[in-house]
């Protein structure tokens, strides 16, 4: 795929917005009102860059976020509500596709050490 050194620069910047915004749903719609770039162009150059999809990679952030989290001790329930999962079922399930392994799991391992 061919890539501009703007379209690069901008792709960068998304990154970073995605980074940001854990907190945060997050759609391509609203990406393409901040950027000058096509649907296709985001999509498409953000997974040559990244090798993740918009989506994907918003998810990997936000769970990462989530883990670190936990591990500082936070309660499901809490890290959950502060990511803006209404349904911490919801919440459980993207954990679990991210770590294979349920956030509870960290949480009664960090107590365990403490």
């Amino acid at each position: 795929m061919q890539l501009s050194n703007q379209d690069v620069y901008t792709l960068i910047q998304v990154k970073h917005d995605i980074q940001r915004s854990v907190y945060l749903p997050i759609s391509i719609k609203d990406i393409l009102r901040s950027t000058d770039l096509s649907e296709t162009r985001l999509t498409q150059g953000f997974k040559f860059l990244y090798q993740h999809t918009v989506s994907r990679y918003h998810l990997v952030v936000s769970m990462e976020y989530a883990y670190t989290l936990l591990t500082d001790g936070l309660p499901v329930k809490e890290v959950a509500i502060k990511l803006g999962y209404r349904s911490q079922s919801h919440f459980n399930r993207s954990f679990r596709q991210i770590f294979n392994m349920p956030p509870s799991f960290i949480n009664r391992n960090i107590n365990a050490v403490n």
